[in-house]
């Protein structure tokens, strides 16, 4: 892994070992820095990928994929290298299927949808229909909590699972644009498809 990167940051030459090794030391990836590259997981190719991004500080961050294989804590210390490059200026391109990092790390959003390339709503507006939604939910007499924590969805549901939360709402960019949200109800065990209109309310309750 560190010869990797050696070798990649020899054609510029910007960058010396200690940088190298400030790198894999970032993306959890140190410890593993001697073995050679046919001896990586799919979660350590992806941090060493993840490494050569950022190891000469560019002020272009192109990731496809990022978190593919990584596991959590690992993801949790990039995601937050992320933000921190963000703040500092970066543009950042990260090409992702699971809409939960997409929201979390984006401010503009856009799908590929049958060859064609749409702008979705952000998480600035995600977060606000969910507000909206729960001012709904507690008029009716019912509980409710937003969970924005920077972990995965399915840690979210697990640990709401445990809580014996009996009615859970998913709500994404994707979501949001269509005008629909993801339903599901301790007991009946199942996820069904609801519009976010005036019955939002009374579909999920009855």
């Amino acid at each position: 892994g560190f010869e990797n990167l050696k070798l990649l940051a020899s054609i510029q030459n910007r960058i010396n070992d200690s940088d190298i090794e400030k790198t894999l030391k970032d993306v959890n990836l140190f410890e593993e820095k001697d073995k050679k590259y046919c001896q990586y997981s799919l979660g350590m190719k992806q941090k060493l990928g993840i490494a050569q991004v950022l190891m000469e500080n560019p002020d272009v961050l192109i990731l496809d994929e990022p978190f593919n294989g990584i596991e959590e804590e690992s993801v949790r210390k990039i995601k937050k290298i992320l933000k921190e490059e963000k703040k500092k200026g970066k543009l950042i391109i990260i090409t992702s299927h699971i809409k939960e990092d997409v929201v979390e790390l984006s401010d503009e959003i856009f799908l590929f949808k049958e060859g064609t390339l749409k702008m979705q709503k952000g998480k600035e507006e995600v977060l606000a229909k969910c507000e909206e939604l729960k001012k709904e939910f507690e008029a009716a007499g019912l509980r409710v909590n937003i969970d924005n924590r920077d972990i995965r969805p399915g840690k979210k549901f697990y640990d709401w699972e445990l809580k014996g939360t009996p009615i859970k709402l998913e709500l994404g960019p994707r979501d949001l644009e269509n005008n629909k949200t993801i339903a599901m109800r301790r007991d009946q065990l199942e996820k069904i498809e609801l519009d976010l209109d005036e019955n939002l309310v009374s579909n999920v309750i009855r």
